[in-house]
């Protein structure tokens, strides 16, 4: 790799591209999940050079709008999958472009995908009482409190990794 090519993947042309096309099975923003139920988010990785992933990290987070500010953000969940994916079954793992190994080396033109599945069973109610919530139900009636999705892959080299956004709304119970 010439001087040009490190220079360039370490200011963050790492050439790979995230996506997230379903969340809990439907494209973002089509399906309410309640604030108890699993949030699983189909990632997409396309490599437009060559490159190795190291680790998909999902996190759940929120955005306090108010005045005029960009909002504070509150991170409610943060989850790193860095191993085979168990909520896969052996038919899922069997497609050509599935993640089931990490590291994993994605060449240029090819696309992986993954499931990062965040666990809704924690206590987010304890987590949003920091914020100045009482309960998580509290929180989603909010409408200054937006509840986004994000997705980043850990591309080795790479100090400016790759994300996706997607909103995310609740309904209550």
């Amino acid at each position: 790799m010439g001087l040009f090519s490190k220079a360039k993947r370490f200011l963050g042309g790492h050439g790979v591209a995230v996506t997230i096309p379903e969340i809990n099975g439907r494209p973002p923003g089509e399906r309410k999940p309640s604030p108890n139920t699993n949030i699983r988010i189909a990632v997409d990785v396309e490599a437009k050079e060559d490159a190795t992933v190291l680790a998909h990290i999902g996190e759940l987070y929120a955005i306090k709008r108010g005045g005029d500010g960009p909002g504070q953000e509150y991170l409610l969940q943060r989850r790193v999958t860095d191993k085979p994916n168990p909520y896969l079954d052996d038919s899922e793992y069997t497609r050509a472009n599935v993640v089931n190994e990490w590291p994993y080396a994605i060449s240029s033109g090819q696309s992986r995908r993954d499931t990062v599945m965040l666990n809704m069973q924690l206590d987010l109610d304890a987590t949003v009482q920091k914020f100045g919530y009482n309960d998580m139900l509290e929180a989603i009636d909010d409408p200054e409190l937006e509840f986004r999705v994000r997705v980043t892959a850990d591309v080795e080299g790479s100090p400016f990794d790759p994300k996706a956004e997607a909103s995310i709304e609740f309904v209550p119970n």
